[in-house]
């Protein structure tokens, strides 16, 4: 991402020169603000709620009620990192998955205490991860919300591949 990128102040004065129209590259805590203001005003239900967003290089993590957010995070974890950072040997073992885990687990710990204390009523998935998980479940005959059974399934599943480039589940396109 451009956040991280070692030449993005090339890039951006290059794609600025391109575009005639200047880039902001925004902060992850930004990120998350927009994310939530998106969702807000798409999806309907009162109460508290988690919104999750799981990008590439990052995930926003906002909790809030109506329009206003009570706590929003990103964090340097996305599929694609975590994917080049514990599955660099491309096998789908359960070492690989447990590092991935474990380390999930250890990013999000500082955030962990604050986010339970608010407590949210629904949680909304809102990106293309969400979303892809939520099609391979749909072509499997699962309902679309998420839950850890279903994400355990998925990973039993995967871990009939060897290696990533093997990868068959049934609703995953690539």
């Amino acid at each position: 991402t451009l956040r991280t990128a070692t030449n993005a102040c090339e890039f951006i004065a290059k794609a600025n020169q391109i575009l005639g129209h200047p880039i902001e590259v925004i902060s992850g805590e930004k990120e998350a603000a927009t994310i939530y203001k998106g969702v807000a005003h798409t999806s309907g239900g009162l109460g508290r709620r988690l919104v999750v967003d799981i990008g590439g290089a990052s995930t926003e993590m906002i909790i809030g009620e109506g329009f206003e957010t009570k706590a929003l995070t990103s964090l340097k974890m996305g599929c694609v990192t975590w994917l080049e950072r514990h599955f660099k040997d491309r096998q789908l073992t359960t070492t690989n998955f447990n590092n991935a885990i474990l380390a999930a687990k250890e990013m999000l710990d500082p955030i962990l205490a604050q986010y339970t204390e608010l407590g949210w009523n629904v949680c909304v998935g809102a990106s293309g991860t969400v979303q892809a998980l939520q099609e391979i479940m749909l072509a499997q005959g699962m309902d679309e919300v998420i839950t850890l059974a279903k994400l355990k399934r998925l990973q039993k599943q995967a871990m009939l591949a060897d290696h990533l480039e093997e990868l068959d589940i049934e609703g995953l396109t690539l």
